[in-house]
């Protein structure tokens, strides 16, 4: 069951709402916008719109206030070209801001939308909107802000707005997308449970460098994640005399959301943020999936690779035990997403063989060593982790590699 609190004079309109973004994609209105008189961002359900402007040349002088402003455009109410500056990324509806900069004895202002949040102390949120600035390859990424701002600051406009002044918040991430729209993204991870303002805009503010022209922002699809992080590739050498297999650490440390692992093979803990993983394949993709009441669902992928060891069991064609890893050859790309691979030898004179064996220890290439630059091609081979075994001027090198 929403909440609302209405507050009057200077102050704006507050909506509790259940947890999770609420009409992110501004496809829900309270009435239909009137295109080109009436189409205040109040029109879309649970969006809010605020308004700061600077007197020309003077940053200290600043008045924050509840407007009708910023817009909401939504193509079904009969809009034209005219009327909308774009359209919306999905559906039918979509909001537009604007930053106007300062000219020659007039002020610059700045709008912004926001709506109000339920969140859980602890827990890590990944909030993605989708951006369009109407200027091809202009990326929003140090212009455009979204910013969590708590609600005991007060519901005033100059309130909300003083704090996202102060606190300068940026993008985690901004990602080229189709149709000139960019993802952005901003992780955080709340302090305490209560409610907060989702507050985005254009986090230039005053100090702007004097821009005189006016800047567009389109956003669509706002959502609210829980940010499923499942760390960083891994990989490990089994022993495959001893038996022995320490394994590696997946996921990262987080709390209050639900998690769940899949395959469950090999792992300590199916249903933790981290856990310690054993896969019993060489070449094995985890998947984290991460729940919660007031965010949306999310997964990510984290590739686990096993090395058997060859220092206690080498395969027959193997005449060193040798697992230096020496300044004398380099190999990149490593990890090759096509299987090519170039080993870089850092000797004046060289001469030998390149050998390279599959996790079961089979050769599956030869090749002799006659520069500095030898480029192994393994795009005929399965994905996996291979071994290459380096014999140079007579002195044996051994490095692992993953095709994927």
């Amino acid at each position: 069951m929403k909440k609302f609190l209405f507050l009057i004079g200077s102050f704006i309109i507050i909506n509790v709402a259940s947890g999770q973004i609420s009409n992110g994609g501004f496809e829900s209105y309270s009435s239909l916008p009137t295109c080109p008189s009436n189409y205040a961002i109040t029109k879309a359900t649970n969006w809010y719109g605020l308004k700061s402007s600077y007197p020309y040349s003077n940053c200290n002088s600043t008045t924050d206030v509840t407007s009708t402003l910023p817009d909401y455009f939504n193509s079904t109410a009969g809009g034209t070209s005219s009327c909308q500056v774009s359209t919306a990324r999905t559906g039918t509806g979509y909001a537009h801001i604007e930053y106007r900069g300062f000219a020659p004895t007039s002020t610059a202002s700045a709008e912004y939308i926001y709506q109000t949040v339920s969140v859980t102390s602890g827990r890590t949120y990944r909030i993605t909107a989708y951006v369009n600035t109407l200027v091809a390859g202009w990326d929003p990424m140090n212009l455009f802000s979204i910013t969590m701002v708590n609600t005991s600051v007060g519901s005033s406009a100059s309130a909300i707005l003083g704090n996202v002044r102060s606190q300068g918040t940026v993008l985690t991430s901004s990602t080229s997308v189709a149709g000139g729209f960019y993802r952005v993204e901003y992780d955080w991870t709340a302090p305490s449970t209560t409610t907060y303002y989702l507050v985005m805009g254009c986090n230039v503010f005053c100090n702007d460098g004097n821009y005189s022209d006016l800047r567009h922002f389109i956003i669509d699809d706002v959502s609210m994640n829980c940010a499923a992080n499942a760390g960083s590739d891994k990989s490990f050498t089994c022993s495959c005399c001893s038996g022995g297999c320490v394994g590696v650490t997946i996921g990262t440390t987080a709390s209050g959301s639900t998690y769940s692992w899949s395959p469950t093979t090999g792992l300590a803990c199916s249903t933790c943020a981290t856990t310690n993983a054993i896969p019993t394949s060489s070449f094995t993709t985890y998947t984290l999936t991460v729940s919660g009441s007031d965010c949306t669902t999310s997964t990510d992928d984290v590739l686990v690779t096993k090395y058997a060891s060859f220092s206690c069991c080498p395969p027959k064609s193997m005449n060193s035990n040798s697992e230096e890893v020496m300044s004398k050859m380099t190999i990149y790309p490593n990890p090759s997403s096509d299987g090519k691979l170039i080993i870089d030898i850092n000797q004046i004179e060289v001469s030998g063989e390149i050998e390279v064996f599959n996790i079961s220890g089979k050769t599956v290439l030869k090749k002799a060593i006659s520069s500095n630059n030898v480029v192994v091609d393994l795009s005929g081979e399965p994905k996996g982790a291979y071994r290459v075994k380096a014999t140079i001027n007579g002195e044996v090198t051994i490095k692992n590699v993953i095709v994927k």
